[in-house]
C-alpha cells in the first residue's frame, strides 16, 4: 500500500518542484557595429527606459554588446522589440562640419601718414561692412588689406606667417619685414555658431631699426563668432613712430 502511494506522488512532487526550464533561444545578443562603446551604452540605457522592465539587460564595453533576455515568462515580443530598437540606435553620429577661419589683417592709419604698405591691397568686399563700422569708431581713414590667411581647424591649429611675412615701414619709411602667428584652440560647433575657448594672434615687428631685434604684441581672447559675421579682434599698433595698426577681422565658415 505504501510503495503504491510512494509511486503515485512522484510525478505529482517532481511537478511541484520543477524550476522554470531555462531556454538559450530566450537570450539575445546584440553587437554594436556603428557606435562606440561609450555610445553603445547610452543607447543600451536609452533603450531599457524605453521598455519599462520588460526586458533585462546587461551592457559588455569591451565588446561593444548588449546581452537581453526578457524579464518574467511570455515576453518574447518584449525582448524582439528592444533588439530592434537597438538596431534603429546604432547609427554612426554625423560628422562634424568642417570649420575654416579666413584672417584679414588690415592695416589702418590716417590721411596724415603718407606712408603706405608695399604689400597693402584694396579692402575686400567681404569685410567693406567691418571697415565702415571702424571708420566710425576709430580715427584712422586709410584701410588696406595686408594679408589674408585661411586655416581649416579641427583641432586645436597654429599658422606662421611664411618668410619675408609683411614688408611695411619702419624708421625712417624704409620697409622692414614683420612676421605673424594665429593660434587656433579646438572649436566647438553650436549650431552656427562656433566658440575659441583661446585665440591668440601674434605680430613680430622690429625694433631699433635693425632687422635681427623682435618685439611681439597681440591679441589673446576668447571667440564666439556666427557664421557670416565679421568680428573685429582688435588692433596692434605697429609701432610707436607711426600712427598705423594691424586691425584682425576674423570669419568663419562650416562646410
Amino acid at each position: 500500500m505504501n510503495k503504491v502511494a510512494l509511486i503515485a506522488l512522484l510525478p505529482m512532487l517532481s511537478l511541484a518542484q520543477a524550476p522554470e526550464t531555462w531556454l538559450p533561444e530566450r537570450q539575445h545578443v546584440y553587437e554594436f557595429k556603428n557606435v562606440d562603446a561609450q555610445r553603445g551604452e547610452e543607447v543600451v540605457g536609452f533603450v531599457r527606459s524605453l521598455m519599462a522592465n520588460q526586458v533585462i539587460f546587461n551592457f559588455e564595453p569591451a565588446f561593444k554588446t548588449a546581452i537581453l533576455w526578457p524579464n518574467g515568462n511570455n515576453n518574447q515580443p518584449a525582448l524582439l522589440k528592444a533588439e530592434e530598437l537597438l538596431k534603429r540606435y546604432d547609427v554612426a553620429p554625423p560628422a562634424p562640419p568642417k570649420v575654416e577661419f579666413t584672417a584679414y589683417l588690415i592695416r589702418a592709419t590716417t590721411a596724415e601718414d603718407a606712408r603706405g604698405a608695399p604689400n597693402a591691397q584694396p579692402v575686400p568686399a567681404v569685410v567693406a561692412e567691418a571697415i565702415a563700422e571702424m571708420k566710425r569708431t576709430f580715427p584712422y581713414t586709410e584701410y588696406s588689406l595686408l594679408d589674408t590667411a585661411v586655416t581649416e581647424v579641427l583641432h586645436h591649429t597654429e599658422v606662421e606667417s611664411l618668410a619675408p611675412g609683411l614688408s611695411l615701414p619702419g624708421l625712417g619709411g624704409v620697409p622692414m619685414p614683420y612676421f605673424y602667428s594665429l593660434s587656433y584652440d579646438d572649436p566647438l560647433v553650436t549650431g552656427k555658431t562656433v566658440t575659441l575657448p583661446r585665440f591668440q594672434f601674434t605680430l613680430r615687428m622690429p625694433v631699433n631699426g635693425a632687422n635681427t631685434q623682435y618685439q611681439s604684441s597681440g591679441i589673446t581672447t576668447e571667440v564666439s563668432i556666427h557664421e557670416g559675421e565679421k568680428l573685429v579682434l582688435g588692433k596692434v599698433r605697429l609701432s610707436l613712430s607711426q600712427p598705423a595698426v594691424v586691425f584682425l577681422v576674423l570669419t568663419v565658415r562650416l562646410h
